[in-house]
């Protein structure tokens, strides 16, 4: 088992990969999505096959509303759908989690900033489009600049606090 601790909004392609790719490495992973996702994942699990990870079902904490403060919040919702995912957070900024948004381009940005109380810039995420062609370094701060090479060896530094 983890000490880390993961969620997942959205839990489509990208989210579902994820999740399933953590969980089955005994990562406590929650997965925040819709009615009908919830109850697929809380029924059936959620089954992923991967020429790189092979077959497997994995049984993630499946909700409707971010119940925990995770140390990593995965945001993998499509963009026209980001607004409405986001309801399903509390209220108010994640303070110790860590934000790492996996969508296209850069114009979700504002709305996480504005929804998870994000702005400043005391601390660096950095991230890189999936070609290497480009990085942008987005302020955010209360995060720790963390790099995911390979969901197999996921590491973070302690926390402060």
């Amino acid at each position: 088992m983890s000490d880390l601790s993961v969620a997942v909004l959205g839990v489509g392609g990208v989210g579902g990969y994820i999740a399933a790719a953590l969980a089955a490495r005994g990562v406590p992973v929650t997965c925040v999505a819709r009615e009908a996702t919830v109850a697929v994942i809380r029924d059936r699990g959620l089954r992923l096959e991967s020429a790189v990870l092979g077959n497997l079902t994995t049984h993630p904490r499946p909700v409707l509303r971010l119940d925990e403060e995770p140390d990593l919040l995965f945001v993998t919702t499509k963009a026209t759908q980001l607004a409405g995912a986001l309801e399903r957070l509390p209220p108010g900024p994640l303070a110790r989690t860590i934000v790492i948004p996996l969508l296209n381009g850069l114009e979700h940005m504002a709305a996480l900033r504005q929804r998870l109380g994000l702005g400043g810039s005391q601390q660096v995420v950095e991230m890189f489009d999936i070609h290497g062609v480009s990085s942008a370094e987005i302020p955010k701060p209360r995060c720790t600049p963390c790099s995911i090479t390979n969901l197999q060896t996921c590491s973070l530094p302690a926390r402060n606090g």
